[in-house]
């Protein structure tokens, strides 16, 4: 015999209630569904030619978006059942519990891509009206889902011994506290190594050109050194330092030491010469300020940053 399964009342009981659920799954459905479509047959993320001419720091948000999501198409046909499957259950009032709960992570998801990497503004507004008509969808049986998360997260069946109770508890916040401490220590104190130490250099995150430095003025053992206007000095996270531009490198290494204000460029060819040159720095707003020495001689330099991202 089939078992009833009884189910809460909804948030909005009543005729009007039903009506805005409804309404609101239905325009969902039909709106998602088009996405889902042109994803499916790998129709939605087309980039131009001409963006792939362009260097890899003169591409916007919406170019970076679009090239990432469809660079395998076998990914986007993925993302596109991912939001046909549900849009289709919506259709149906015995499958749209299930439809809104799959439609959530891909409707949230969307919503902070187009915000957060600075689509369009329509795109915006629509994917923002899709996460409201999803989240009216999920409190219309609010509910039910409460009841279900309280069943999820019902206590466990307790220890007959009070002591291994006990214990259990104890070893059942201390294992998780432990874990989580060492994971934090561990990560932020890597972190402090790999990279604060020269945050002067490469910026607090490495992103939207940060790292990339104009050379203001270069003077070597007393003289100034001419430089093309198109070569820069590129500092990276992983140490390597470059000079010159995208046509001629000179590629090396540097470290710093942020607590000292020191720094240290090797293997790198500046003025004719690719020997040390260490010294001590200087910040001054958005300059860099470099005196440093290689060979005996003196080699000072005034860097600017060059058309930094937001990095924060």
């Amino acid at each position: 015999m089939p078992t009833t399964v009884e189910i809460p009342r909804p948030l909005w009981p009543g005729r009007l209630g039903l009506a805005v659920m409804t309404t609101a799954r239905i325009l969902l459905g039909i709106g998602m569904m088009p996405y889902a479509i042109n994803k499916i047959f790998d129709y939605q993320f087309q980039v131009s030619a001409w963006k792939y001419a362009q260097s890899f720091g003169n591409i916007n948000g919406k170019g970076l978006t679009w090239a990432m999501m469809g660079y395998s198409p076998a990914f986007q046909t993925l993302l596109g059942f991912l939001e046909f499957i549900p849009a289709l259950l919506l259709f149906f009032n015995r499958t749209r519990r299930l439809g809104a709960v799959m439609m959530f992570p891909v409707a949230l998801n969307v919503f902070l891509i187009n915000v957060f990497l600075k689509l369009w503004p329509t795109t915006q507004l629509i994917s923002g009206i899709f996460l409201a008509l999803n989240l009216i969808v999920l409190l219309y049986d609010l509910p039910l889902y409460r009841s279900f998360l309280g069943r999820l997260l019902a206590p466990s069946t307790p220890i007959a011994s009070r002591r291994w109770r006990l214990a259990a508890k104890i070893a059942g916040f201390a294992i998780p506290a432990v874990i989580v401490g060492y994971s934090c220590f561990s990560d932020y104190r890597g972190i402090q190594e790999d990279s604060v130490s020269i945050s002067d250099f490469i910026g607090a995150r490495q992103i939207n050109g940060a790292g990339t430095w104009k050379i203001v003025s270069l003077n070597v053992a007393g003289q100034p050194i001419a430089v093309d206007s198109h070569s820069r000095f590129f500092f990276d996270f992983s140490r390597v330092a470059v000079f010159g531009d995208a046509q001629h490198p000179n590629i090396g290494k540097f470290d710093a030491d942020k607590s000292h204000g020191t720094f240290a460029i090797t293997k790198v060819a500046v003025a004719g010469s690719a020997d040390p040159i260490t010294g001590t720095y200087q910040v001054q707003g958005k300059r860099l300020l470099l005196n440093g020495v290689r060979d005996n001689q003196p080699v000072i330099a005034t860097l600017e940053q060059d058309n930094w991202g937001p990095i924060r």
